[in-house]
């Protein structure tokens, strides 16, 4: 009796689990299909993917890039009068960082005058030992020039792209 029940219940559930398995076999093939295929149009689609975001899902996308190179207590510092600053934050050897973050359309430039603001208000009132400008635009060249003789990292569309394609950004490590 044993035999004309239980074997063939065990044969039954060790075919089915043989099923099981290619099955997910498959589908692990097809998720890793899936997957390249993603990775490999990244860069491309993360940038429209930013460029659709709201200013504020965009401060919370560069908090995020921040948390993912290591930075801890990263916070959001509000809305209006927010005195240049859009993040506050840690590295993970201690600096002080202070982020200012521009969801700008692709066309346009940081001007001068707002890289000015940012860099007397992140050092002066923030004591930044770490000043990050981020646009989803460019900058022009007066407001790189000002970013590179008062030590700011001026993230500009293309680094921003690479960084949230998965690239490490230096000054953060």
């Amino acid at each position: 009796m044993l035999g004309q029940t239980v074997v063939p219940l065990l044969n039954h559930a060790i075919r089915a689990d043989g099923e099981r398995r290619r099955e997910l076999a498959g589908i692990r093939r097809e998720l890793g299909r899936i997957d390249r295929a993603l990775r490999a149009r990244m860069p491309s689609g993360a940038m429209a993917a930013m460029d659709a975001m709201t200013w504020r899902e965009f401060e919370d996308h560069v908090a995020g890039l921040c948390r993912r190179d290591g930075c801890i207590s990263v916070a959001n510092t509000g809305n209006t009068g927010d005195l240049a600053a859009d993040l506050v934050g840690r590295t993970a050897d201690g600096r002080t960082l202070v982020v200012q973050c521009k969801h700008f359309a692709p066309h346009r430039k940081v001007e001068s005058g707002e890289m000015q603001k940012f860099i007397g208000m992140a050092k002066l009132e923030h004591a930044a030992d770490l000043a990050l400008f981020v646009t989803t635009a460019t900058f022009t060249p007066a407001a790189r020039d000002l970013a590179v003789r008062h030590g700011v990292t001026a993230v500009h569309r293309r680094l921003l792209e690479t960084w949230s394609a998965g690239t490490r950004l230096q000054v953060l490590r």
